[in-house]
């Protein structure tokens, strides 16, 4: 992944100064676009056909895509064909997710909500994406803005997922209902504090949207305690990730947990049904 670091180095520079860029490295096609006066980074398999799914990425505070890309563990997935990857690209390195939530972006009341759409919408008509597999990932800042617009645009995404957040507001909006939800959190997370607990009231809220029947499958897998309900609303999920002893740093097993769960919800996008995690 080495080569990623360098090659993402030179295409930040050109986003950084609102430009655009499109560059083909190791068989995967990168562009910064821009949509709504703002930038996002597009990464995607030079060879991919239309009809993948969309995953979108949001930083946290503090970050840039760049960053974002090479720490997460997102972009083997654009690499591998499976699905085509987007960057989008906080005011300030922050998001306005709500309730004075953070930085530049909330002090400047910036309307990110409207942003990740125009995004959405941008990257489904510029890449053929499926609209009914758009996928949500938010890092802490950006896991409180993913937990915003599924609350406020369920009908956006098939299905999100978090990691070091908490949700800005509890969720009452009952057309969120069918939406999938994962919640991820290290228990010695000092920025989010309370991880466990943070993670099981979020996911409390969603299966409660979902109206998830209580019985739920857990299993481990490497650091990471993972709790699956099924058979909710519309044949939704709701899983919660728990990383005992770990802290607000992503996880380097987490993108393929994610994915993992991600990629098996279809249909907010038509009124498809979603399928089960397993």
């Amino acid at each position: 992944m080495r080569w990623w670091k360098a090659f993402l180095v030179s295409v930040l520079c050109v986003l950084l100064v609102g430009g655009s860029v499109s560059a083909v490295a190791q068989g995967v096609s990168m562009s910064t676009r821009v949509v709504a006066g703002r930038t996002y980074l597009a990464v995607r398999a030079e060879s991919a056909h239309s009809g993948l799914p969309l995953l979108v990425v949001l930083h946290g505070r503090g970050m840039d895509v760049r960053n974002m890309a090479t720490r997460t563990g997102f972009l083997r997935f654009a690499e591998n064909g499976l699905a085509d990857v987007v960057y989008p690209a906080g005011i300030g390195q922050s998001w306005n997710a709500g309730s004075g939530c953070c930085g530049l972006a909330a002090r400047r009341h910036v309307d990110d909500t409207a942003f990740v759409q125009a995004v959405v919408a941008d990257a489904t008509r510029a890449f053929g994406t499926d609209p009914r597999r758009t996928y949500l990932v938010g890092y802490s800042n950006g896991g409180r803005l993913a937990f915003h617009l599924a609350c406020v645009s369920p009908a956006t995404f098939a299905a999100f997922a978090t990691y070091g957040a908490a949700p800005p507001t509890t969720c009452a909006n009952r057309a969120a209902a069918g939406l999938s939800a994962l919640v991820a959190a290290g228990t010695a997370d000092r920025i989010l504090q309370h991880g466990a607990q943070v993670v099981r009231q979020a996911t409390t809220t969603w299966r409660a949207l979902n109206s998830c029947p209580a019985h739920s499958s857990t299993r481990r897998t490497g650091p990471a305690v993972v709790t699956t309900w099924r058979g909710c609303h519309g044949g939704a999920a709701v899983q919660s990730i728990v990383f005992p002893g770990l802290t607000h740093a992503w996880p380097s097993s987490v993108a393929g947990l994610m994915w993992n769960f991600l990629s098996r919800q279809v249909g907010r996008g038509t009124g498809v049904s979603a399928v089960s995690a397993r």
